[in-house]
């Protein structure tokens, strides 16, 4: 079966990062965890690689399915 590879980009706002570090310190879980849970759940996504990351100010999140 050959392999699919899903991209996809999400910029967060500070107050909807806050949110997910604030739950992910409750849990006692990574931010990208409490990330990956949420989107799973909202678009049913299966397997993915999710990884919160800041760059030039901005907070972003990336999601990728190998």
């Amino acid at each position: 079966m050959a392999s699919k590879k899903v991209v996809a980009e999400v910029q967060l706002s500070e107050g909807l990062l806050d949110t997910i570090h604030s739950l992910a310190r409750r849990l006692r879980v990574s931010d990208e965890d409490v990330l990956a849970s949420s989107v799973k759940l909202m678009d049913g996504v299966q397997n993915g690689d999710f990884k919160v990351i800041k760059t030039n100010g901005k907070d972003k999140a990336a999601d990728a399915e190998k």
